[in-house]
């Protein structure tokens, strides 16, 4: 699993939104693949891949 898809899902257990998760990214120096600051759509994409990677190894 990526860092940033592990890390996101721990702030987003901890019960920050979309926006918060996308700043904090950001803050600690987490980049987008083409290089800029993360948006909330782009974090819920993140965490919808690692949702549906987890549901693919259980089958």
């Amino acid at each position: 699993m990526r860092p940033v898809a592990a890390y996101a899902g721990a702030l987003r257990d901890q019960g920050l939104s979309l926006r918060a998760v996308a700043a904090q990214l950001d803050v600690h120096g987490f980049r987008t693949r083409r290089g800029g600051p993360w948006s909330a759509v782009q974090v819920k994409r993140v965490l919808d891949r690692k949702k549906q990677d987890a549901a693919d190894q259980t089958a």
